[in-house]
Order: C-alpha cells, then structure tokens, then sequence
C-alpha cells in the first residue's frame, strides 16, 4: 500500500515531493537541504555559546553519515531509497546539492558534506543532465530513454508511476539551471557552468524574451 500510493497526487508522511516529482524514503534533495540546515545551526550555536551546540553537531554527524551511506553511488546521490521497502531510485538529480550551495556559496559556511563528493556530484550532473539545444534537465536515468524522445514509459523504479513526455523530471527550470550553473562555476567549474547559462539564454532569445522583457516580467 505504502508503494501504490507514493508519488506526486498523495503524499503521507515519509513521501518527499519536488513539486511534482516523487521522491520516496530518503531523498536526496530533502536530505541535503536537512545537513545544510543542521550545519548551519550547529555553527550558530557553536559561536554563540550554545549549551546544546555539542548536541546538534552529533545530529548534523549522524544525518550526514546516513545521507551518504544511503544514497551515495560512488559517482553521485541516488534520487531517493526507502530503507522500508528496500526500494531505489537511481536518477542523478540536478538540485541534489541545494543544501550545499546555500550553506558554502551563498552562506561561506563551508560544506556539510566533503567536498570531494560535492565536485564528483556537479561533474555528473553537467555530464548526464545537460543538453546543449534544452539546458539542465531536472534529472534524467544514466543510460536510460526519456519520454521527450521516447514517448511516455514508467519511471526507472519499482513504484510504477508514469513518466511522461513533458513530465518535469525530463524538462530544465530555469530557476535550478542559474543555481547550478552558479554553483559549478563557483567551484571551479566555469566552462560547464557558463555553457548552462548561455544556454538558458538562448533558449529564451529564441523565443523572443530579450533581457528588457524579462525584466519586465520579473524574471531574473
């Protein structure tokens, strides 16, 4: 039951959703998100004297051991596993590191996670997830079709759920490609990280949205 109804229209506890993309048990997004924020509690508390800043750093140890135990593949963070039902999704996540970018980049507080593994993530999202004439697609399957050029088909886990053509897994968001893009370049990534953003901006000329107009809409 916990299986048939994860995913993006029902979402009890323990289901995670990226809008409207299911992440299920342990997700990575979330889950860095959670260091993040747990490092940068543990460092406040640590600077101003805190009685308990000794306690939430055995927190921040504890989830940032489980996060990589769980999710890291040697290569990068699995989308999500449920250690319930032993259930894995293997996608590679474009704003899997959202949580280390807040916390080193726009924070300076340095990395909830090594950074080794922070450089092998971003290096195997630019490598799987972008396409030159698209941009940063959200998160794709290593080796796997996508609906866009395959048609509709099931996502590469054991839930079943559909994976459509458009769904948004297969489509980049603006938002996440800037973030990302400003993140590789940020850790010495430039060449990768300013390819992202011209394509962002062609994609836009090409539909006829200049800077002026954008601007005007509020985009940034």
């Amino acid at each position: 039951m916990r299986a048939l109804f994860s995913g993006p229209m029902y979402v009890p506890v323990a289901v995670n959703t990226f809008d409207a993309m299911s992440l299920v048990g342990v997700a990575v997004f979330t889950s860095d998100l959670w260091v993040a924020a747990l490092g940068s509690v543990a460092a406040m508390a640590s600077a101003v004297g805190d009685g308990d800043a000794q306690r939430y750093t055995q927190i921040l140890d504890e989830a940032r051991r489980n996060l990589v135990d769980k999710l890291w593949n040697g290569e990068y963070f699995d989308l999500w596993y449920d250690p319930v039902s032993g259930y894995r999704d293997r996608a590679c996540m474009s704003a899997a590191l959202t949580g280390e970018w807040y916390l080193e980049q726009i924070l300076g507080m340095g990395y909830a996670i090594d950074r080794g593994k922070v450089l092998l993530t971003l290096r195997a999202i630019y490598r799987y997830n972008f396409r030159k004439w698209e941009g940063l697609l959200n998160a794709t399957y290593p080796g796997k079709p996508r609906p866009a050029l395959s048609g509709d088909m099931k996502y590469f886990n054991p839930l079943g759920i559909p994976y459509t053509i458009s769904s948004q897994m297969d489509t980049p968001w603006t938002g996440v490609e800037v973030a990302v893009a400003m993140h590789m370049v940020w850790e010495g990534m430039v060449s990768e990280g300013l390819k992202i953003l011209e394509a962002v901006h062609r994609r836009y000329e090409s539909w006829g949205f200049t800077g002026a107009t954008l601007s005007a809409m509020g985009t940034t």
